[in-house]
């Protein structure tokens, strides 16, 4: 794989459907990782999590609903997809309250899949961008803020705030220009 290629877990127990994304997914720069089951999936994924995953629900051995559980508390960040035939309402609703962040029902359209998943990293990069950010000094013109030390100083010189006033100072400063 090409140097930045994210590693994107595929846990789908049809094997061309599998194969297919997994092909799409080496296209869009990714590095997929097929699995026919649940349980070798998380067997592997535990301990190193992917960018990303795209799940089937009906998976031998440990079904998807369970494995995005699983997912989902070893990471609030990791992005998921689930990829199934179960159409209904219910399900769908299901699948996005135990923690996928889309659900796509079969069949689907692969530009489609590629499309989600290109937004669903583009969306972690951003959120682990944001995060690395957070304990970082910055300026905001004369104004210089220290997240570590709940620190504030305009030309040098310390303003004192309570945190709350720090968090409001902090959050404008992050992001200025019009209301």
């Amino acid at each position: 794989m090409g140097q930045g290629a994210r590693s994107v877990a595929v846990v789908e127990d049809e094997e061309t459907i599998r194969e297919g994304i997994c092909a799409a997914l080496r296209r869009e720069n990714c590095e997929p990782r097929g699995f026919d089951d649940g349980l070798a999936a998380w067997e592997t994924l535990q301990d190193a999590l992917p960018a990303l995953a795209i799940l089937d629900i009906g998976l031998p051995r440990m079904d998807g609903l369970e494995l995005c559980r699983r997912l989902r508390a070893r990471s609030e960040r990791l992005p998921i997809i689930f990829v199934t035939s179960r159409e209904e309402e219910f399900d769908r609703v299901l699948g996005l309250e135990i923690g996928a962040d889309d659900y796509l029902c079969k069949p689907f359209s692969m530009r489609e899949l590629m499309a989600r998943v290109k937004v669903l990293l583009r969306r972690a990069a951003y959120s682990a961008r944001d995060e690395q950010a957070a304990d970082e000094t910055f300026s905001a013109g004369a104004l210089r803020v220290d997240p570590v030390r709940l620190s504030v100083t305009w030309r040098g010189r310390a303003v004192p705030l309570t945190v709350t006033e720090f968090l409001l100072v902090q959050a404008l400063a992050r992001r200025p220009g019009p209301c």
